[in-house]
């Protein structure tokens, strides 16, 4: 390792570059501007470069997109909860839709620019938010794709970013609430009851068990096990509110049909899962029941996440930010600020300290006060 015959220096604009022959062609590596560097500090660089040499580093490795993609999903299916996964398989079969054949050294800035206008002619309505969900995709793995070594750097970070301003969310206010659950099915007023007041995801309200509720301590702990991973697998707690702990208890015995309604004693087989089929499997969605409520009492844009953003907003008025974070488990305190919504009566509750600034007496407007 100590032979630099095989790799020579230049300096070229006051940088020092390393050049060396790789399959016929030559190759330009950056080492420093001139001034910074000694003889040492440039023949320490041309070695590590030897070496990187002989580790195969600068061997571009032909991989087809397809196939990058294939690994992609296989480690995602592993490693991902499965909402997270499936969406990033409806975005890779997008992205082989144009990317199909390309080796991955090939996708250039130029490349993948090409990729936002054919999505857009594909389909002229498409909007920035779908395009930067695709393009987050094609990020992670060209991530994992440099995790194996097949690539030095991410070309999507050269991208300028499309302009997307995130709308704003829905919140129930209280009148919905009480609207919502004086008009829901039986079966959905446990579902919802959950939802509000403990701001649990829809997945992680379809997999709570019964041996992960604490009526004692009146809590819950969401946790994550072979059968169920929350969106960042880790485990968290969940407070029991009066309301909830005697639905949950009347639950403990009873059994919802969720397409009947009827209620019946719980069997043996369904004691699993607080929300099961009538053979014990927990179910794997509401959101049909919970549309066709929203649509019947005319409450728009509103979806299951709502709920948990109601549970952000109201417990984030009157309780502590990092607990609000802790609770709801995200890992990002920004992500959580995303989640509220503050309220007209609260802005109107904050004004008291700039009322106070003002003297409750003003002088009439026929008061002139002249100095002389």
């Amino acid at each position: 390792m100590d032979d630099y015959s095989k790799i020579w220096q230049t300096e070229k604009n006051g940088v020092i570059y390393a050049i060396f022959r790789l399959n016929g062609k030559v190759k330009w590596e950056k080492i420093g501007e001139a001034r910074f560097l000694s003889k040492n500090v440039i023949d320490r660089k041309k070695k590590e470069i030897m070496e990187r040499l002989a580790r195969g580093e600068y061997i571009e490795k032909k991989v087809l997109f397809e196939n990058m993609v294939e690994e992609f999903l296989k480690y995602s299916k592993k490693t991902k909860t499965p909402g997270t996964f499936r969406t990033a398989s409806g975005h890779c079969k997008s992205l082989l839709r144009y990317f199909k054949g390309y080796l991955l050294t090939k996708l250039t800035p130029y490349i993948i620019e090409g990729y936002i206008d054919y999505r857009r002619e594909q389909n002229p309505d498409i909007s920035n938010k779908t395009i930067i969900n695709e393009l987050f995709t094609l990020s992670a793995i060209i991530r994992e794709s440099i995790k194996r070594g097949y690539l030095k750097e991410n070309p999507v970070k050269r991208i300028e970013r499309l302009n997307y301003t995130r709308p704003e969310m829905k919140f129930f206010t209280k009148q919905e609430i009480d609207l919502i659950l004086a008009n829901c099915s039986r079966y959905l007023r446990s579902i919802l009851l959950v939802g509000l007041t403990t701001g649990l995801r829809k997945s992680e309200i379809c997999h709570m068990k019964w041996e992960n509720i604490n009526f004692e301590e009146g809590i819950i702990v969401i946790k994550c096990d072979e059968t169920f991973q929350t969106k960042n697998k880790r485990n968290r707690i969940a407070v029991l509110v009066p309301q909830l702990k005697e639905e949950l208890l009347f639950l403990k015995d009873h059994w919802i049909d969720p397409v009947t309604n009827e209620v019946k004693q719980r069997e043996s087989w369904q004691t699993q899962y607080v929300f099961c089929h009538q053979d014990g499997h927990p179910i794997n969605n509401f959101a049909n029941a919970f549309y066709k409520l929203m649509r019947k009492l005319g409450i728009k844009k509103a979806s299951p996440h709502t709920m948990r953003h109601t549970f952000v907003t109201y417990h984030m008025n009157y309780g502590d930010p990092f607990l609000t974070q802790r609770m709801v488990g995200h890992s990002d305190p920004r992500v959580t600020q995303g989640y509220y919504h503050l309220q007209v009566e609260r802005m109107r509750d904050s004004m008291g300290p700039i009322e106070a600034l003002i003297g409750t007496r003003l002088p009439s407007k026929t008061a002139i006060s002249i100095n002389n």
